[in-house]
């Protein structure tokens, strides 16, 4: 994975391997509670005459939300 040297030395390659994995389940919870959220308002604040972009950005971030929430209850689901 993407982990360092350093953490590899100090704590084995299992715990450097668990450290991503918590790295990367933060990102997830960023990408649920805030990213998506914020993709969903950015379309609500969207004029009606740019319907095709608000739709757009309203369903990535219905998919944001749905994928990272997913993956999020699959990866603490295999802990």
């Amino acid at each position: 994975g993407g982990s360092s040297r350093y953490e590899e030395m100090m704590y084995g390659e299992g715990q450097a391997a668990l450290n991503e994995v918590v790295k990367t389940q933060r990102i997830r919870m960023i990408d649920v509670w805030v990213l998506g959220p914020l993709m969903l308002y950015a379309a609500h604040l969207l004029p009606k005459r740019h319907e095709l972009t608000r739709v757009a950005l309203a369903g990535t971030g219905i998919a944001t939300i749905v994928y990272n929430w997913r993956n999020y209850k699959r990866v603490e689901g295999a802990g």
